[in-house]
């Protein structure tokens, strides 16, 4: 036993004299490394093609300051990575990328192929591959400029937006680097990432003019979700759209949603509480037509209701009424088929249909391969269930 922990603790020691030969440790040193916590990528404004913005917190070599300060340096280059390299040129600081974990893409960028500016990033491993990446409404240099009531650092606010806690509803369908790549070289060529618009919220309370605060009233919607053909834009889900996607690839935790019924000329909101779900989809190739069945099953019940006879659901078992069952399954079946109607129009194949049929179908798929993905016919099925 002894014998064994000698050999771990020997190994150890020359894994770690290994990485301090590589001078990596050399290169986290605090008065030459500037960590890189999010990159934007945008088009260039001078004679470069590329202009990207590295967010940089700054270690503070003060030991009385307990927070980082904050940098926004960018770069411009025929390539991201020498744009990359240029911001390390102009500002004398190493940038780090091991800590990057958000690439946002500008908005001037979104009719090519972001094939082109992540590639470098899926390729290289200075970047985590669960970077985030999102698709700006605008700039994507705005964004990392923008100041938030609830973090200094823009890019941190952003991510908190995208990655909610467990145990928190999110209508927002956040996807990484290699999520992105591995679509778009799938046999769909489909992929997607958030769609970033910033809003400005309108406040009543003024700060007085002798505080000084680096902090604005905008936030983030990422509601909204991009939709990519080979690496290209080709439209976008609402809100709607992206809550119901996130249910068919069973990506939602402890979701929400709300339907409304009128009563006596008085409108009854109810907000649903979905237990359990359970999404189906399946393909199929008949004579060479494509057929698309979508089954989506859930097991809800009432949260909250702002009728006035509310008090009557304190009760733990509540069966759901038939009215918010009927209104539950026209809303998602509505949904799915709004949907679907999308993808067809978009030729976006988020729901995996080609790739089915590589892989389950693979006699008829070089019949069908070219235009499965837009022209099929579709089945729904919704079912909603409440407690007994």
């Amino acid at each position: 036993m002894n014998l064994k922990k000698t050999k771990v603790l020997i190994a150890l020691f020359f894994l770690l004299f290994t990485m301090f030969l590589s001078n990596d440790f050399g290169l986290i040193n605090i008065e030459k490394t500037a960590i890189v916590t999010a990159l934007a990528i945008d088009k260039g404004e001078k004679d470069k093609y590329y202009s990207v913005t590295a967010q940089i917190a700054v270690p503070e070599a003060n030991t009385s300051k307990t927070e980082n300060s904050k940098a926004v340096i960018t770069g411009e280059g025929d390539t991201v990575s020498d744009a990359i390299k240029n911001i390390g040129s102009i500002s004398g600081w190493y940038p780090k990328l091991s800590f990057c974990n958000l690439i946002i893409i500008g908005n001037d960028l979104k009719d090519e192929s972001a094939i082109k500016e992540l590639d470098f990033f899926a390729k290289t491993l200075n970047v985590q591959d669960s970077s985030l990446v999102v698709l700006a409404d605008k700039s994507a240099k705005e964004i990392l400029e923008t100041a938030t009531p609830f973090d200094a650092i823009s890019s941190f606010a952003l991510q908190k937006v995208l990655l909610k806690e467990p145990g928190f509803d999110s209508e927002v369908f956040a996807t990484d680097l290699r999520t992105f790549v591995q679509g778009a070289y799938s046999k769909s060529g489909s992929s997607f990432m958030p769609l970033i618009k910033i809003i400005e919220q309108t406040s009543s309370s003024k700060q007085s003019s002798g505080e000084n605060t680096d902090k604005g009233n905008s936030v983030f919607d990422a509601t909204t979700t991009a939709l990519f053909l080979d690496g290209k834009f080709v439209g976008s889900l609402p809100k709607n759209l992206t809550y119901v996607y996130k249910l068919l690839n069973k990506n939602g935790k402890s979701p929400t949603y709300t339907v409304s019924e009128v009563v006596n000329d008085k409108t009854i909101n109810y907000l649903i509480n979905v237990l359990d779900y359970k999404p189906k989809i399946k393909v199929e190739v008949k004579d060479n037509k494509v057929y698309l069945f979508v089954d989506l099953r859930l097991y809800c019940k009432i949260a909250d209701v702002n009728a006035e006879w509310q008090d009557s659901f304190n009760s733990r078992n509540v069966p759901l009424p038939q009215q918010v069952i009927e209104l539950s399954v026209n809303k998602f079946y509505n949904d799915i088929v709004e949907l679907i109607s999308t993808l067809k129009e978009t030729k976006c194949d988020l729901l995996g249909i080609k790739e089915k049929i590589y892989k389950y179908n693979y006699d008829n798929y070089s019949a069908v391969k070219d235009f499965c993905s837009y022209d099929f016919t579709a089945s729904v099925k919704v079912s909603v269930e409440g407690q007994k």
